[in-house]
């Protein structure tokens, strides 16, 4: 039902399931053997059904989704997720894994029920567009941005060894003037970068700043 709602929303969205110019992301169908695929688990029996399921059929519980089950899948037969490293609102983030090429990425997968939104994959895909925009040492690289045989709409950036702002806070507290005031130039660095192209971040918080294994470089 989620495959069905996505190709009923192409002739609103702008063609988002077409290839784009030279230098835009491109959203594509794709499939591969072990494709990932959302199952979900309902919380009083414990037992598994695939994503278009709702409702328990043996108890009439609602289903809930485990993002973990993803892990050891491979998203349209090209990245096998390896972990998951975190989730918000808006989707999953795990760390994945080219079968290919072996490089090493994230991938941000957008959760199920906002995948079935046209509204909501018009407005990933818009993101996603003017994210690969910005070329900046501080703002990570989008690769790709896609949507798998299984409706599973995902991001493909660039992976980052490291922590984030908010972990090192918690985990030193105060930061000390000189080191507060380097990680602050690079985070307006790259904001400078966005706001050349006409893009404001919207969602600036310590969650969203990267810190390299060091703790010295920002994305």
């Amino acid at each position: 039902s989620e495959v069905h709602a996505l190709l009923a929303s192409h002739d609103g969205a702008n063609g988002f399931l077409e290839r784009g110019d030279s230098g835009d992301v491109t959203l594509s169908i794709g499939s591969g053997s072990n494709d990932a695929a959302w199952i979900l688990e309902c919380p009083r029996c414990g037992g598994s059904w695939p994503g278009g399921t709702v409702v328990c059929p043996d108890d009439g519980e609602p289903l809930e989704e485990d993002p973990t089950k993803l892990v050891g899948r491979t998203l349209d037969g090209t990245y096998r997720l390896e972990e998951l490293v975190g989730q918000g609102g808006f989707g999953m983030v795990y760390r994945a894994q080219h079968e290919l090429l072996g490089d090493r990425v994230a991938i941000k997968i957008l959760k199920r029920e906002l995948a079935a939104s046209p509204d909501v994959v018009r407005r990933f895909v818009r993101e996603g567009r003017v994210a690969r925009s910005i070329n900046h040492e501080n703002v990570v690289a989008i690769r790709d941005l896609r949507s798998s045989a299984n409706g599973l709409v995902f991001l493909v950036m660039e992976f980052l060894e490291g922590r984030t702002l908010r972990d090192e806070l918690k985990r030193i507290g105060r930061l000390p003037l000189e080191r507060a005031v380097s990680i602050v130039e690079q985070i307006a660095d790259g904001l400078d970068a966005a706001h050349a192209l006409g893009v404001v971040h919207r969602d600036l918080k310590p969650e969203n700043v990267m810190l390299d294994g060091e703790g010295d470089s920002v994305r």
